[in-house]
């Protein structure tokens, strides 16, 4: 209990929360040391406003040590009992911490932090500045994952300005300097940024540290990618300056350009891996694969820190894969994640504002609070009435007051990716070249970003009781190759008449694209893609409600797979078509096989011909082309018709979209090249074969353009984008 003239301060809590209110991702529960009585705190006898994180204050007697050599600054201590017991005191806090009273607020610091504020100097020159936000982030990395032997590593993903960098590059340093026969290492994505990061936060960093925080090393005082922690050479130039009566470390830290084999084979204690969401010509999530091995032998530590506004398109798809893997609400039986990997988020208005105490300052600033910005945006030449505005919002409102500044679509978008408050909108997409409206097509991916929020169905399309030309059934099947979002009721299914010998569909407003593969022994290469296209039904939704939870109007069926055999692709097709009783616009660039498939099987009824029109006697008819199928998903003809189909669902649709895969294509899909593309082609095919003319007479139009009129749209012409 406190006195109370010391009411002031408050209990210390060892029972911590971390990411409590952040969304979509699980809290960390940590419980901290024990803390020491409230007198043996630092700051305890201090008013609470005086309260400020207390960096040790190193006596001049010991800094001058520091311009002799370690050999003899280390001699001269061992003499001295006050220098000895200063030194005994630093390395005591590096290994157990200390408790801080920070503004009335008890914070436990942990060993390695306390020993980054206090001697590792940032690239610019000074030392750290305590931020709460920091310390929560150093109290994840020590209570989550170098305490608990079921997590591997972590992945941090945040803003500009958190000192991600200097925190990995600090906590690596501070590991491998104490440490015996530890090999420790960093990965960035090419030579020169590898280099760039070993110089800043590796070797500068160690340079000045004080002597008695400095191990016995090889004596290479401008290394470019390694320092070894072991005894230097005896012809060297500073061989002198140890004693080769103590033992040295004999551990090494390292930095490596990408490559999937890089520390192949190593055994490694620690590893940080930078800016893996910029990995564009790299998997990481094979080279985690690898670096797992490279860490089993010590239980080591992965450190992956990427910053939010520098995904690359393919590294960022990798890095989101990673981060879904890593979800701590999904443990195997030994209490890992899928990838092994913790999650850590920090939102941008953690570090937007802080106080002068080093607390965020998220919502409306305390009066203490107002009173410290406005100085401090005075300092900074802001006008009187500006800087009292200023002084009055917390961090969530700047950036809203900020973003609604913003009227262009693009460059809000990229502001809502440099400011995230949620982790949605860390990995909302700024991709300029996007073809299609990239702001609806976000608003839609949203959704998506921690699992589909639509009741979909996987399965399989089967022969009934496994006999051919029979009936097809929808099995469920988790591994199965099909995704549906609605399908016809089985009694509605399989509705079809023999014209000769060959089976024609009973048409009833479902409409497939098809894109398949070219056939090859590899496994690599582009998948089999199709998409089945359900017109309006007034059964299922009701156009006077609300659109985006239509079922119908939409794409209903996705395949997205590449069977070792072409030949089970194609059969794959027929089930399709024959249960939905749709025909199938065909890519047939890839191989013309799936054609005599579909005819020897006595399918040819369900391959849907291009139209043409013919003149005759004044008279306009139209007729099917003589081969099924459309021959050029490259021809700008065609390009044209496909984008400006998409274009429109884009436009009109895209809100009920309830495919992830096809939404990302939509915003990478590149005019020029659409080999990548397969379920772009294929869903494009599907609304090119759902809007082509027919021969039938009274054609309706679907409820949802009759509402709206439809643009007409001009032809697709790249060079606009």
């Amino acid at each position: 209990m406190l006195l109370p003239k010391y009411q002031h301060l408050q209990e210390p809590d060892r029972y911590i929360v971390l990411l409590e209110d952040i969304q979509d991702i699980h809290p960390y529960y940590i419980t901290l040391p024990q803390p020491p009585k409230p007198e043996k705190i630092i700051n305890f006898n201090l008013l609470k406003e005086q309260q400020f994180f207390k960096k040790i204050t190193i006596p001049p007697a010991i800094r001058r040590l520091n311009l002799l050599s370690r050999n003899e600054a280390k001699s001269i201590a061992q003499k001295n009992a006050d220098i000895s017991k200063f030194v005994q005191t630093c390395w005591q806090k590096r290994q157990e911490g200390e408790w801080q009273y920070i503004n009335g607020k008890p914070y436990y610091f942990p060993g390695n932090y306390w020993w980054y504020l206090n001697f590792y100097y940032l690239p610019h020159g000074s030392l750290p500045e305590f931020r709460v936000y920091n310390l929560k982030y150093f109290w994840f990395r020590n209570f989550v994952v170098w305490n608990n032997p079921s997590v591997w590593g972590s992945l941090m993903f945040t803003t500009r300005q958190v000192g991600k960098s200097s925190m990995a590059g600090g906590e690596l340093l501070e590991y491998v300097t104490k440490t015996p026969n530890a090999h420790c290492g960093a990965i960035s994505k090419d030579e020169t940024s590898a280099k760039e990061f070993f110089r800043k936060y590796i070797v500068t960093p160690r340079k000045k540290l004080p002597w008695f925080f400095q191990p016995i090393f090889d004596g290479n005082l401008s290394p470019k990618e390694e320092i070894n922690f072991t005894y230097p050479s005896k012809k060297g130039a500073d061989a002198s300056d140890f004693n080769f009566d103590e033992e040295p470390l004999e551990s090494k830290i390292d930095i490596k350009a990408l490559t999937t084999a890089a520390y192949d084979s190593e055994t490694l204690r620690s590893i940080v891996v930078d800016e893996p969401g910029k990995y564009a010509n790299v998997s990481v999530i094979q080279l985690w694969d690898r670096l797992k091995y490279s860490l089993r032998a010590f239980n080591g530590k992965a450190n992956f820190i990427t910053t939010i506004e520098e995904l690359d398109r393919n590294g960022g798809m990798e890095f989101k894969l990673l981060w879904d893997n890593s979800n701590t609400a999904q443990l195997n039986e030994l209490g890992e994640t899928i990838s092994g990997l913790v999650p850590y988020f920090i939102p941008s208005y953690e570090a937007l504002i802080t106080d002068a105490y080093g607390e965020s300052i998220v919502d409306k600033p305390t009066p203490q609070q107002q009173e410290y910005l406005y100085q401090y945006y005075s300092k900074k030449g802001y006008a009187e009435n500006i800087a009292y505005k200023l002084s009055h919002i917390g961090a969530k409102e700047k950036i809203e007051l900020e973003k609604q500044e913003i009227k262009d679509s693009w460059q809000r978008i990229a502001y809502t990716r440099k400011h995230p408050i949620t982790i949605r909108e860390g990995f909302i997409s700024s991709f300029k070249n996007c073809h299609f409206n990239l702001s609806k097509i976000e608003a839609q991916l949203e959704k998506f970003v921690f699992g589909s929020p639509y009741t979909l169905r996987r399965g399989n399309f089967e022969w009934k009781d496994n006999k051919p030309d029979t009936e097809v059934i929808f099995r469920e099947d988790d591994n199965g190759k099909w995704i549906v979002s609605f399908l016809l009721k089985q009694e509605k299914a399989n509705k079809w008449r023999l014209i000769g010998n060959q089976r024609h569909p009973e048409e009833c407003g479902n409409y497939t694209g098809i894109d398949p593969y070219r056939f090859s022994k590899s496994l690599n290469g582009s998948m089999g893609a199709s998409y089945t296209w359900t017109e309006f039904d007034s059964q299922i939704d009701d156009e006077n409600e609300d659109n985006s939870c239509w079922l119908t109007d939409d794409f209903t069926i996705e395949y997205i797979n590449r069977p070792l055999g072409i030949e089970e692709f194609f059969e794959d097709m027929i089930l399709q078509c024959v249960y939905t009783n749709s025909k199938a616009y065909v890519e047939r660039n890839a191989t013309e096989a799936i054609f005599n498939h579909f005819v020897e099987r006595g399918y040819a009824g369900y391959l849907k011909h291009d139209l043409k029109a013919k003149k005759s006697k004044n008279r306009i008819i139209i007729e099917e082309k003589a081969t099924p199928g459309v021959y050029n998903a490259g021809d700008n003809v065609l390009k044209n018709k496909m984008f400006n189909e998409i274009n429109w669902y884009v436009n009109y649709c895209i809100q009920r979209c309830k495919f992830s895969r096809l939404l990302n294509q939509f915003k990478e899909v590149q005019y020029e090249d659409l080999q990548p593309y397969d379920a772009f082609v294929a869903a494009a095919l599907a609304r090119i074969n759902a809007n082509m003319i027919s021969k039938k007479p009274n054609i309706n139009l679907r409820p949802s353009v009759k509402k709206e009129k439809t643009p007409d749209f001009p032809i697709y012409k790249p060079s606009i984008f």
